[in-house]
């Protein structure tokens, strides 16, 4: 079988090959690809060879993710999860070394970097670290000072987490501007019971909250409304508020998960409380990682 191709071979006549088509999942030909390049393009090498070969073998890895996520079958099945199902398999079908963080690296080298703007001097491990560097700038510069300076990998992941920790100290003492928004707004929507459809309020997060027929009549389905305490119950008005407006809570931090995932308790508009994970809207926090987690805890 050419997983490439969807072919498969079925015999030989008069020294001639003969294919017949057949309908091959588009996830197991990835799977395919990602097997033959590590056959082909590795096998038996030393340590060293071995790292720097795995630069152009890990940019063509993250090519081929990049191109099966842009296919409709893949994005359809497997949607956010398909690294998550790609590193399971891979690592079934092949052993240790295909982690989903491992297939994250790839995926972005070989979305920062073109193959020919490599440097045939540094190891993967070298461009792994670079990765952590947000600004493109920087981290060329970086690249050229470790291929000038014949720096080692531990040498360049040295300057890498002191140039992270010093962006994330800066960053620490930028005053931080609320955002405008109106709490407690809500929209209402219709839920499809087993007796039929009824009104209810999105809170938000997934969490809903019927309404009587009573509150339903005074509004209509996509209406947003605000809720107001009132002593022993509350009470609901419609409103008309921006998109920037809507959906904004009052939340406190329980733990920093990660440099750009917090762990907040979110307070809904009828008095819930759930923990949520919340992720930073900007891409600063993902990339700078630890550095931006030592940071936001020490503050």
């Amino acid at each position: 079988m050419d997983g490439e191709t969807g072919l498969l071979r079925v015999g030989m006549i008069f020294g001639r090959t003969f294919f017949m088509s057949v309908e091959v999942d588009a996830f197991e030909a990835l799977v395919g690809r990602i097997r033959s390049l590590y056959e082909t393009e590795l096998g038996a090498l030393g340590v060293t060879e071995r790292q720097r070969r795995l630069v152009r073998v890990n940019w063509l890895v993250g090519r081929y993710i990049v191109e099966s996520e842009q296919e409709g079958e893949i994005r359809a099945r497997y949607g956010s999860k398909l690294i998550e199902k790609l590193s399971l398999k891979l690592t079934e079908d092949l052993g240790l070394g295909f982690s989903k963080r491992k297939l994250e690296y790839s995926r972005a080298f070989y979305s920062e970097y073109e193959i020919a703007q490599t440097s045939a001097q540094l190891s993967w491990s070298h461009y792994v670290a670079l990765l952590s560097v947000p600004d493109k700038d920087v981290r060329d510069g970086l690249m050229q000072r470790a291929v000038d300076e014949n720096l080692t990998h531990e040498a360049l992941l040295q300057l890498v987490k002191a140039h992270n920790q010093q962006v994330a100290q800066e960053a620490g003492r930028r005053k931080l501007v609320p955002r405008k928004g109106r709490l407690n707004v809500c929209r209402v929507i219709a839920v499809e019971r087993e007796t039929g459809s009824r009104a209810a309020l999105d809170l938000g997060f997934y969490v809903t909250q019927p309404l009587s027929r009573a509150r339903a009549n005074n509004f209509s389905v996509g209406q947003h409304v605000e809720w107001l305490d009132e002593d022993g119950g509350f009470r609901l008005r419609g409103i008309a508020c921006r998109i920037g407006e809507r959906y904004c809570y009052e939340g406190y931090l329980q733990k920093v998960v990660d440099g750009d995932t917090l762990l907040v308790e979110v307070l809904l508009a009828n008095g819930t409380t759930l923990l949520s994970r919340l992720r930073l809207r900007a891409n600063w926090g993902r990339r700078w990682g630890n550095a931006a987690k030592d940071s936001l805890n020490e503050q």
